[in-house]
């Protein structure tokens, strides 16, 4: 399944991607051109509901909706808990830090923070690792030895996955994929 990463200004914007991003690659776009209407939180179920029909249409099933709140407050992912979603990406580092403590902060019992599963999706320093090895449950972007290191120190077990540059475009992540076996066999 290929993940779809939802993210925009105006709340969720998914985007199907068909191949990683180099040129001649395929996207789709699967929201309306009004974007002012789209406001983060007003009629957020029905949304995802329609996204995900589009995705299953488009894609065979063979994809995941995931609500990326990048820029967004802690309203944001909270509202995706709301409408029966547990899994949410976030791209830094620091705002999923901040997002998952007033998370847990909103239920004494801890049970809000417990629900939600959060994807690394950004990338990530190694000394931020262990700081995030107990919130975050699959790294999206590793791509680097030392990254793997430190996920294999820090968080034992984590669910990853490899961020290739088949193509090798400076100032891209990813690593190339001859480091790919090593890198898998690190992990």
């Amino acid at each position: 399944r290929r993940v779809i990463t939802a993210i925009g200004r105006f709340g969720l914007r998914p985007q199907l991607v068909d191949k990683p991003w180099w040129p001649g690659s395929r996207r789709v776009d699967l929201v309306s051109e009004d974007f002012e209407s789209c406001l983060p939180l007003v009629g957020l179920a029905s949304r995802i509901a329609t996204l995900e029909d589009r995705l299953e249409v488009l894609s065979g099933g063979r994809t995941a909706l995931l609500p990326v709140t990048k820029g967004f407050g802690p309203d944001v992912p909270q509202a995706v808990l709301d409408v029966g979603r547990n899994e949410v990406g976030e791209n830094y580092a620091q705002e999923l830090l901040a997002k998952h403590r007033v998370l847990t902060d909103i239920g004494a019992t801890g049970e809000v923070a417990a629900q939600i599963r959060w994807h690394m999706i950004g990338g990530v320093q190694s000394n931020k690792v262990r700081h995030l090895a107990d919130v975050v449950s699959l790294w999206q972007t590793v791509d680097r030895i030392g990254l793997v290191d430190e996920l294999v120190r820090r968080a034992p077990g984590a669910r990853i996955l490899l961020q290739v540059d088949p193509v090798g475009i400076p100032g891209k992540g990813g690593c190339p994929p001859s480091d790919v076996e090593g890198l898998m066999s690190r992990a």
